[in-house]
């Protein structure tokens, strides 16, 4: 049957009224309207995904104050690096990168005597960087870059080209304790450990531990020096010195954190985030924006690394004995109970943290630098110990026959033990005539002064130094003679 025949006009008001209806019955057809509902879905569930992963982090501030952290005021003529960098730069390889490693480890390590005639040139080749290298670490403050403006792909070559001329410097304090000249085979020692301390200061993970392996370095060869029979008690007593002021160099730990942060921070805001991580996918740029935008990154990987931080930074400064324990997994996040921090429950975070994330291959390795850190705490204070131990048997002719023998003419009080527990002082033990200073380890036991065994978590069951007995038998033949003469 045909419909009746439309009289109004067209375009008069009674045809559109009549057809409204039809219209909008057109839009509610299951064939139209369902397509338009799952093309709208498959637009907003990503925006809906994306939303909910970031939501799901809560959003707290910034760690600690960034804008008022970074900015170190200190003049060029006053920085320890623009004296370095002279140094750096009047440095002759003069045949070094040809000598073996081991070769020169051992030279440190064993001194003088053992020192090849390559390396003695080495050494004679550059006298006069080292002169200049010495006047850096008299300095009291050193800064490679300014906090605030270091990025994660920065180069440090003023840093890692130091390695060589402290390790000089290590040869020529050998060379002169091997001539009987004591005094000034310390000054070389004291300048080593300065500059350590230097490259530690206000920079990142890597200055610090650097810096650290460069102390650890130096102190291999201070006992030697100390069990010379023509240092005195007096000069033992000025070295525990100047290692306590080298120690004032060292800027907190957490400043390491902070100087992580910063760099991190400007690497997820920086517009080559792609490039820096997306490339090293095998993905082309313009997917792994359209990826990261799904997975709310870099907003997600943002408010982690804010939770991850605020965590480290509540422990960090503490001795191992009074840091909250570490949760299992693999970025050390430190057990904080609920409602003490602001971030999130860390067993939680870890979690979030492992899934897919920016904040995964960006998070620093926490668990080692913490663990570094309190090793070199351990190896310092065993050091200073060491040569207050020599002291002592200065003054009395053998070793104290317990630790607390040393109070109050030696040490004010005896050192803790940065990695034993809460009261706990470092330990001594007599190995025949030796004598072995030595704090728990990592693993927090006493292995009875264990110091060339390896622990199963890595690194020595016990930290610290064997003394030996100050002799005749360290002094130069020629020094011998003179007193046999004089005899």
């Amino acid at each position: 049957m045909l419909e009746p025949f439309d009289t109004s006009e067209p375009g008069s008001a009674s045809n559109e009224s009549a057809h409204k209806p039809s219209r909008l019955l057109w839009w509610l057809h299951p064939k139209v309207a369902l397509p338009l509902i799952l093309f709208g879905l498959i637009l907003f569930a990503p925006l809906s995904f994306r939303a909910h992963r970031i939501n799901s982090v809560p959003a707290i501030g910034e760690p600690f104050d960034v804008q008022a952290f970074g900015a170190v005021d200190i003049a060029p003529a006053d920085n320890a690096m623009t004296q370095y960098a002279v140094a750096v730069g009047l440095y002759e390889d003069a045949g070094y990168s040809t000598i073996p490693a081991d070769e020169i480890e051992k030279s440190v390590e064993n001194g003088w005597e053992q020192t090849s005639e390559p390396l003695r040139k080495h050494l004679t080749a550059n006298e006069t960087a080292l002169i200049e290298w010495r006047k850096g670490t008299e300095r009291t403050q050193a800064v490679v870059v300014q906090p605030k403006d270091m990025k994660i792909d920065m180069q440090l070559d003023v840093v890692f080209n130091l390695r060589s001329l402290s390790r000089l410097a290590l040869l020529k304090a050998d060379q002169c304790l091997s001539e009987g000249d004591v005094e000034s085979a310390w000054e070389w020692h004291r300048a080593a450990i300065r500059c350590s301390q230097h490259i530690s200061q206000n920079g990142c993970i890597i200055q610090r531990l650097v810096g650290d392996a460069f102390i650890g370095q130096a102190a291999k060869g201070i006992p030697r020096w100390a069990e010379h029979p023509r240092v005195t008690a007096a000069q033992l007593q000025a070295a525990i010195e100047d290692l306590r002021t080298a120690e004032k160099l060292a800027t907190p730990n957490s400043e390491a954190l902070k100087c992580e942060y910063v760099m991190l921070s400007e690497l997820l805001r920086r517009d080559r985030l792609d490039e820096f991580l997306g490339h090293s996918r095998g993905m082309a740029p313009s997917l792994y924006r359209a990826q990261m935008f799904v997975l709310g990154e870099p907003e997600y990987s943002t408010r982690l690394l804010r939770h991850a931080f605020d965590n480290w930074l509540s422990e960090f400064d503490k001795p191992r004995w009074q840091q909250a324990p570490l949760i299992p997994g693999g970025f050390g996040l430190f057990d904080i109970p609920a409602g003490k921090r602001l971030s999130m429950p860390p067993r939680d975070l870890e979690a979030r943290t492992m899934s897919q994330s920016l904040a995964m291959q960006l998070i620093p390795a926490v668990t080692q630098f913490n663990e570094a850190i309190q090793r070199a705490a351990a190896r310092e204070a065993a050091l200073k110990l060491t040569l207050a131990c020599q002291v002592y048997h200065r003054l009395h002719g053998d070793w104290p026959a317990r630790l607390e023998g040393l109070t109050p003419d030696v040490l004010s009080e005896l050192p803790a033990d940065p990695l034993g527990k809460s009261g706990e002082t470092l330990r001594m033990k007599r190995d025949g005539d030796e004598l072995i200073i030595y704090s728990v380890g990592w693993n927090g036991a006493d292995d009875g002064g264990q110091l060339d065994v390896v622990s199963s978590e890595g690194g020595w069951l016990d930290e610290g130094y064997r003394l030996r007995r100050p002799t005749k038998s360290a002094l130069p033949k020629s020094s011998e003679a003179t007193a046999q003469e004089k005899d």
